[in-house]
């Protein structure tokens, strides 16, 4: 099996252990500009911009240059372009901030516009607060013009309903869970990488809930507190699903400008898109010598979208070193979290408790009373019996590989010849 489709099986896996399901009924939503809403500050229900007004109980208090923080190896614009997405993240309604980012001329803000939108996707988010009997019958109307339910039907939105609001409310759930889950959780895992394909055609959604609902976490007070916190922050910012017209356009028209200039960036997407296969591991001359100028030249455009584009999800970041054998989650989110860390750490992305990894993170994992991304995961693996500095580890890697233009330490290796 392929390392793609193990990781895929992975994601299987962590969809059976309790990893947060989207809702496929969009409502509409309003996307014009409304004024900033600070997500740590709205604890109190009050918008704030500070970044953090709750503190994270018990946490072990690590080396502060693991804080992160623009590198020097890039100049003042960097650390500007971080404000900005910082505003941009805090904004009343993400849609909008996202198609302002996709405006700009500044490349950086475009790489991370596609992903403002991305806590929008999540049900606890955009159903919060919502009908969701309404949502589902509003959904059937569209797929199904004209005709009406049979009881049924109507039975059986009933049913879903009552299944997705279950899902809507619950608590986050666990990186790494406890036994007796974890083996559990390892027997799917078991069962995905024998056959990927006979266990996603053999799901039970029975049994997924069930083990979706054990895995959930006991909060704290201040726990529940700051989660119900920041999801109804989120629910403010995303009325609607983070799908626009508008911003798909103002992407397109965005990448345009950017081959039009010779950004690395948009030259990395459209080289590596063609393909369809994001593995950085097999490249031909032309790709290999792509991304080798990225590193060396310490594109901004270029770097910022290896590090969130899709192009991250092929860096070497999935280091085992330290994990338990059966660190599923950990080992399969490696490859989004640790990119993203490493971007903010050169000032290219944002990490504070409002940018999307925080929301999201928050809204799967909990640590939602952590100060900012890092933090969070350090507490998230501390909370689930995991060395805390993993991640901070593993972003330090990743780092000294671009710094020292080390594309084999990135798994950034041309294609074998027979």
């Amino acid at each position: 099996m392929s390392a793609a489709r193990v990781l895929a099986g992975m994601a299987v896996a962590v969809v059976a252990a309790g990893v947060l399901s989207r809702c496929s009924t969009p409502a509409t939503s309003d996307d014009r500009p409304q004024p900033p809403i600070s997500i740590a500050g709205a604890v109190d229900g009050k918008p704030s911009g500070s970044p953090a007004v709750i503190q994270m109980p018990g946490a072990i208090e690590l080396d502060p240059v693991a804080r992160f923080r623009p590198s020097a190896m890039f100049s003042v614009t960097a650390t500007s372009t971080e404000f900005r997405l910082r505003e941009l993240h805090s904004s009343r309604r993400l849609v909008a901030a996202a198609i302002e980012a996709a405006n700009s001329d500044d490349p950086v803000l475009w790489a991370n516009a596609a992903r403002m939108t991305l806590p929008c996707n999540y049900e606890q988010a955009f159903m919060r607060g919502k009908d969701i009997h309404a949502l589902y019958l509003e959904g059937f109307a569209k797929a199904n013009p004209g005709k009406s339910l049979t009881p049924e039907q109507l039975d059986q939105i009933d049913k879903d309903v009552a299944r997705q609001q279950k899902r809507v409310y619950a608590p986050p759930g666990y990186l790494y869970p406890p036994e007796p889950m974890r083996s559990n959780v390892n027997a799917v895992v078991a069962k995905v990488a024998a056959d990927f394909d006979a266990a996603l055609s053999a799901r039970d959604e029975n049994a997924e809930g069930e083990l979706f609902s054990a895995l959930r976490l006991k909060m704290s007070r201040i726990e529940q507190t700051s989660s119900d916190a920041v999801r109804d922050a989120i629910a403010v910012q995303c009325p609607g699903m983070g799908f626009s017209d508008e911003l798909s356009k103002a992407l397109r028209a965005a990448r345009e400008r950017g081959r039009v200039r010779g950004d690395l960036g948009v030259q990395l997407l459209d080289a590596r898109g063609k393909s369809k296969d994001w593995s950085l591991n097999a490249l031909d001359e032309k790709d290999y010598v792509l991304l080798k100028r990225i590193v060396d030249e310490r594109s901004p455009s270029g770097l910022a979208q290896l590090l969130i584009g899709p192009a991250g999800s092929g860096l070497d970041t999935r280091d085992q070193t330290g994990l338990p054998a059966d660190a599923h989650g950990p080992l399969a989110m490696a490859g989004y979290w640790v990119p993203q860390l490493v971007a903010c750490e050169f000032g290219l992305a944002d990490c504070s408790a409002d940018s999307p990894w925080f929301k999201t993170t928050c809204m799967e994992n909990g640590g939602c009373q952590a100060s900012d991304f890092a933090s969070m995961l350090r507490y998230i693996m501390q909370r689930d019996g995991l060395d805390p500095t993993y991640f901070d580890r593993q972003a330090q890697r990743v780092r000294d590989a671009v710094d020292a233009g080390n594309l084999d330490a990135l798994g950034i290796r041309r294609q074998r010849r027979q």
